[in-house]
């Protein structure tokens, strides 16, 4: 008997105690058998019935357990930053004045390399030329990845160049 579909191994167990009770054989045939050996075949049938049962409760149980964690984590999760399926987006949310317009040119904040970082790295290339990334970060007491978007911006700008393994202030 197969466990595959939940509702398959109910139906084939009792549409098989049916033709044991009415006589026939699943092809519809009638055949005679005595009385005795139908309570016997019942009985076996109904115990084949249990097992495969409790074998398909075992299977799905570790998935109705994961069902109650995520169910329980999502619950958590509600009203806790981030948006949830079928909410407006932060942008979808701006009104329309505060929209970037089609036309509109140029970035909104402050111009790049005009930080205060930015600052410190043109400072520290122009008093000691051929400074490395590693050394500026060690020298701005930070880790060399904050570095790593300040410095080839200034490179873009023309603020800096780089030779060798170093930065060079550009000679004018």
């Amino acid at each position: 008997m197969k466990a595959s579909a939940p509702g398959f191994a109910l139906s084939e167990a009792l549409a098989a105690v049916h033709a044991a009770r009415v006589g026939r054989s699943r092809l519809g045939c009638r055949w005679q058998r005595p009385v005795g050996d139908l309570e016997g075949d019942m009985a076996e049938t109904l115990s084949k019935l249990r097992g495969d049962l409790e074998r398909r409760i075992r299977e799905i149980e570790p998935l109705i357990e994961e069902h109650a964690r995520l169910r329980q984590a999502l619950e958590a999760l509600k009203g806790v930053g981030g948006s949830r399926p079928g909410e407006a987006s932060s942008s979808a949310r701006r009104s329309p004045a505060s929209r970037p317009r089609a036309g509109a040119k140029g970035r909104r904040g402050r111009p790049r390399g005009s930080g205060a970082r930015a600052q410190q790295v043109l400072k520290l290339v122009r008093e000691q030329p051929g400074i490395t990334i590693a050394e500026l970060a060690q020298r701005l007491k930070i880790k060399p990845n904050y570095l790593y978007r300040v410095v080839p911006q200034l490179q873009k700008d023309g603020q800096l160049e780089k030779r060798d393994k170093g930065f060079h202030a550009p000679e004018a």
